[in-house]
Parts: structure tokens; sequence; C-alpha cells
């Protein structure tokens, strides 16, 4: 399994290889904090309108997470929740 990322985030420096899925949260844009919203984009990716996303936690090794904001659809959260505990491959395009 692969996740891409169109853009080399500071939350990924120095990080390529692979990351475990640990938890999927479908949470409402109106309710993240500007600091959260930095953190993720880093101000280079401007979230989607849409109200629903999904905060993916993944763990890079013990202890070592980030998260990643993706649109929410039905598709993607069924998708992301069958794959919780599953390696994926970070593709920093």
């Amino acid at each position: 399994m692969e996740i891409k990322f169109s853009y080399n985030y500071t939350k990924l420096k120095g990080h390529s290889g692979k990351a475990r899925l640990i938890e999927v949260l479908v949470v409402n844009r109106k309710n993240l904090s500007p600091q959260f919203i930095h953190y993720d984009t880093d101000e280079i990716y401007v979230l989607s309108k849409q109200e629903e996303h999904l905060l993916l936690i993944f763990e890079k090794s013990p202890g070592n997470i980030f998260t990643t904001l993706r649109v929410w659809t039905p598709e993607k959260e069924k998708y992301y929740r069958n794959t919780i505990g599953k390696i994926f491959s970070i593709i920093q395009c």
C-alpha cells in the first residue's frame, strides 16, 4: 500500500520509507484549529472547502507519529478503516 504526498512537508522531513496507519477519524474542517491546519498543510496546500475530512494518524517508528488530512468520502473511509494496522509506503512526489 502507498500513501502519496504532493509536497515535501515538514512533518515528513528526513523520513522516507514506511509508516503504519494507526487511526482514522472523521473530522469537520471548521473544528480544526488554525495551528493544526498549518502543521498539516505547511501552508503550501489549501484544504478542500468540503466540511468532512479524514484525519489519518500514522506511526513512522515507536512514538513518532504524523497525521494527514484527506477529503472524506464513504469509499475512502471504508478503505482506510480496513487498512488500520497496515504498513504504507510513503511516496513524496
